[in-house]
């Protein structure tokens, strides 16, 4: 199992990241609000978060009713996890994961799938654990990002050398398809300094924000 996300890659999480509950509330609730726009799925459902890290988006998704399972190859990160009274499991998600097959409701998996080295393995994986019309949310740094060209190397998604499967929307949509899911929305939010009733929809659909976020689920 690989040892590259233990205690000194979350000190830079939290230091340079801000991984932090405060940092991340909006995004998350913006995550749930994807989910939610589904309506496939209940409050009860059972949510699968892959690369949990401290289990923050956990909490917020107990907190609406979802029973959570947080999974994380860290144990650095599921140790502090545990202090906040979450189901985890540590597992490499490269792997095969330890769950029966149309198990789960929801999977998310949040800044995870650009670690991942053979990522279409966790797809494949993931289909079988989630039930039919089970949801998948991904999110991941967006290679077609305007900043990209901007910043080149000094780009955030080239700045982390766990980075190892970058995406284009295309090319993101295209390996769901491939694993047989049905691509429900994708999108890149981008903040410009204009007021928010244009750039919320106008912006986040033209896929050139730094963030490519991508809800999909199963046939």
């Amino acid at each position: 199992m690989r040892t590259d996300f233990e205690s000194s890659y979350w000190t830079f999480e939290e230091t340079v990241r801000r991984y932090d509950p405060d940092s991340l509330r909006n995004y998350y609730r913006e995550v749930l609000a994807d989910i939610d726009e589904t309506r496939v799925v209940s409050t009860r459902a059972v949510m699968l978060d892959i690369g949990c890290g401290y289990g923050y988006f956990m909490q917020l998704c107990l907190k609406k009713g979802y029973d959570s399972i947080g999974l994380d190859i860290s144990r650095w990160a599921l140790s502090r996890a545990l202090e906040k009274s979450v189901k985890t499991i540590l597992c490499d998600a490269s792997s095969n994961l330890p769950l029966q097959s149309s198990s789960i409701d929801i999977v998310t998996m949040l800044d995870v799938i650009e670690h991942l080295d053979k990522p279409q393995l966790t797809l494949t994986e993931i289909r079988r654990v989630l039930k039919p019309k089970g949801v998948l949310f991904i999110s991941t740094p967006n290679l077609a990002a305007i900043m990209r060209g901007i910043k080149g190397k000094k780009w955030y998604g080239f700045l982390d050398k766990t980075h190892v499967s970058l995406f284009t929307p295309f090319h993101l949509s295209r390996l769901l398809k491939k694993c047989d899911f049905n691509v429900l929305k994708c999108y890149a939010p981008f903040d410009v300094n204009l007021p928010s009733r244009l750039r919320s929809k106008a912006f986040q659909y033209s896929l050139i924000g730094g963030q490519l976020r991508l809800l999909a689920r199963t046939k």
